[in-house]
């Protein structure tokens, strides 16, 4: 995984973007990933989404 720089239509954003099979992660991703899917709904509260997405945006790279 590599850190790249990614330009969206207003906006750009940093994330790791895998060299072997081409996999995209930035913490959005991440976060919709931790949430459960609709049709496999989890009693979790937003809380528990919440922290689970800052234990990931603290160990996130500070872009240079």
């Amino acid at each position: 995984m590599g850190l790249e720089k990614f330009y969206g239509p207003n906006y750009t954003f940093f994330g790791y973007h895998c060299l072997l099979c081409g996999d995209i992660l930035d913490p959005v991703i991440l976060l919709n990933r931790l949430r459960p899917r609709p049709r496999h709904a989890t009693p979790e509260k937003n809380a528990d989404l919440v922290s689970m997405f800052k234990k990931v945006a603290d160990t996130w790279p500070e872009p240079a």
